[in-house]
């Protein structure tokens, strides 16, 4: 059992000449790329278990599973495998025994679960040697760096299943329709507001005219009354009343001709509003017609997620997360919200396609409010993210670049940043991230990527080094992970490889992190712990003298009362032998009165725990700088070789 350990590379070829293999324990460990097909054939017959949980591989589930004949369990779940699982592999009810135990056991070694339950009687070892006299064993298989061998039978008759899959793509043309649907509504409203503004501004301007005018009129009328008043004429008079009835039939039709017009402005202003609102209504049932039969779906699938079937036994199909604690990316499983996607097979998690969420989720996971400069936005609610310092985004407010260089970034690198879909720029170089390159930001349109200056450790994930344009990557015809990012234990220049320059490798007393710029030198840290141990030396032996003065002080005391009450008393000089101090008892001393610490900043070193992948130089690296003596240890699995 390898499982619960810091493996890290890919899974040996030569795994498939073990035949007399009966199950392979890997679970756990930070191992990638795909299952070798090497591993699958019927020759392995006595192969009944496969725990390949808990890691980073990709691809697609091999087909050429279904062709171990024995095969009982087999756990890929919590990886990053995406496509379908293959009809053949779901024929074979895989993992009964995992299922119908009545208390979630655990999977892997770490328990008996698997010798009482999954090994027949008769199934036992012998020592016949399995190997062709022929067969040799060749490194090769172990240290394979030819990244881009993804494919096997399936993935070759699915290739579009490699990148991404069918159901992520629907999720986001359900939420692009859903906010195209949305924005088509705004826009009907708007111009409903505009429409009805421009009629109700026909309308003053008519209502206005209609009031000038007839003052006007009652101004004229009034003067005409005024100069009846005044004469003393009855021709001249009845001259004047004849001209205010014209102006009374003068006020009528001003009255009606406004009135006509005020009318149809007003039938104008009920039919704008009438139609707008029919558009608004069949773009609303439009929306709630699709989220009603995504509902009834969603319904549908949750309920086929209850019963169990050979194909969720193995791992959730994508576009769903595993629900039962215990049962980590396998049955039962539930459909991904609406709003959430999910591109892989097994998962426990569904991830956001939210903006604002994306990036919130990012500034707390790098202690955002410990972040250098002025960031303030990024914890406001009313800003919007496109005005984030470090965000830049296009006319559709689509990120498309993020820049946070010398920030005191501090934590690990958000997996929800590669569900940013038209992200072409990241900055993150000179910062304190630690862990892994995310596999997801192969999913995203990456034109420029600086990882510079932290301590990632790992690798760069197949996926993204076969990504066209990313950092130059395949201008030249050619693809390669360094174009990405400079390996561990490399440099250059940029942090990656380019068409002027190639990584190199550090020198045997140095060590760099993933996509460094430079080496550091071992030297820094041992003259660090010399001067550390010096000072510690010196404080001890300061230390001791104080208290071998105090105890003589009090020893001499302790004679003077003696011999006041009538004793006397000698000194030996063995009565100072637990007081002397030697070379070999005080080094002794400090190293041991120092051995508490330094266990303890080990056992807290993220790097150390198990928790990051480690290549051989970045054990190198960090045995260097726990214990400042050199390692040449390598971290992998212990396959022995057979000649």
């Amino acid at each position: 059992d390898l499982s619960n350990n810091k493996l890290f590379w890919k899974i040996p070829k030569s795994f498939g000449k073990l035949l007399k293999m009966r199950g392979i324990f890997l679970s756990n460990n930070k191992l990638h790329g795909p299952i070798p097909s090497q591993l699958l054939h019927s020759d392995m017959e006595q192969l009944k278990q496969i725990f390949f949980h808990g890691n980073l591989l990709s691809g697609t589930v091999p087909i050429g599973l279904a062709d171990l004949p024995n095969l009982k369990n087999l756990f890929i779940d919590d990886n990053k495998f995406t496509g379908t699982m293959p009809p053949e592999i779901c024929k074979l009810n895989l993992n009964e025994a995992f299922f119908q135990a009545e208390e979630v056991p655990v999977r892997g070694g770490d328990t008996d679960y698997d010798d009482k339950i999954l090994w027949d009687d008769d199934d036992v070892f012998d020592d016949d040697d399995e190997w062709d006299d022929d067969d040799e064993f060749d490194d090769d298989d172990l240290y394979d760096d030819d990244v881009m061998d993804v494919t096997d039978d399936y993935s070759s008759e699915n290739p579009g299943l490699l990148y991404d899959d069918v159901y992520q793509t629907e999720v986001y043309n359900k939420i692009e329709h859903d906010a195209n649907v949305i924005a088509e509504i705004g826009q009907v409203e708007n111009e409903q507001y505009e429409e009805e503004a421009v009629i109700m501004s026909e309308l003053k301007k008519v209502e206005e005219l209609e009031v000038d005018e007839e003052t006007a009129i009652i101004e004229e009328m009034q003067d005409l009354q005024q100069q009846q008043l005044a004469t003393t004429s009855k021709e001249e008079y009845d001259a004047l009343q004849a001209q205010i009835k014209g102006l009374e039939e003068d006020l009528n039709e001003v009255e009606v001709v406004r009135g006509k017009e005020e009318a149809g402005l007003e039938a104008d202003y009920e039919e704008v509003d009438m139609t707008r609102d029919q558009q608004v209504e069949q773009l609303e049932g439009e929306l709630n017609d699709r989220m009603l039969h995504e509902r009834k779906t969603k319904d549908d699938l949750d309920f086929e997620g209850t019963i169990r079937n050979g194909c969720n036994s193995v791992a959730c199909p994508a576009g769903f997360r595993s629900t039962k604690e215990g049962k980590d990316g396998v049955f039962p499983c539930l459909q991904c919200a609406h709003d959430l996607v999910n591109p892989y097979l097994g998962s426990s998690r569904c991830y956001e396609v939210n903006q604002r969420l994306i990036l919130s989720h990012f500034y707390y996971a790098t202690q955002g409010k410990d972040w250098l400069g002025d960031h303030k936005s990024w914890d406001t609610v009313d800003i919007p993210v496109c005005e984030w310092e470090g965000v830049r985004c296009n006319a559709n407010n689509d990120i498309v670049s993020i820049a946070l260089s010398n920030s005191n970034l501090k934590g690990t690198i958000s997996e929800d940043l590669g569900f940013l879909r038209h992200l072409g720029a990241l900055d993150l170089s000179n910062n304190q991230l630690i862990g892994n390159l995310p596999s997801e930001l192969h999913y995203v349109p990456l034109e420029k990527l600086d990882i510079s200056g932290n301590m990632l450790t790992g690798f760069v994930p197949p996926f993204m080094c076969e990504k066209s344009g990313l950092n130059g990557n395949g201008d030249d015809g050619k693809f390669s992970c360094s174009q990405v990012a400079c390996s561990v234990g490399t440099h250059s220049s940029t942090g990656h490889a380019s068409s002027v320059e190639e990584c190199s490798a550090c020198r045997s007393n140095e060590y760099s992190y993933l996509g460094d710029k430079s080496c550091v030198a071992y030297q820094s840290v041992e003259a660090t712990r010399k001067s550390d141990s010096g000072a510690g030396i010196v404080s001890a032996i300061f230390v001791a003298s104080i208290v071998i003065s105090c105890v003589l002080g009090v020893m001499i005391l302790r004679m003077r009362s003696i011999k006041k009450g009538g004793y006397s008393m000698g000194v030996r000089a063995s009565d100072f032998v637990s007081l002397r101090l030697g070379r070999g008892d005080g080094n002794a001393a400090y190293h041991n009165s120092n051995l508490a610490p330094a266990a303890k900043n080990q056992s807290s070193n993220p790097f150390s725990s198990g928790t990051f992948a480690m290549s051989s130089m970045e054990v190198k690296a960090q045995d260097q700088w726990n214990t400042g003596k050199d390692s040449s240890s390598e971290v992998w699995l212990d396959v022995p070789r057979i000649t």
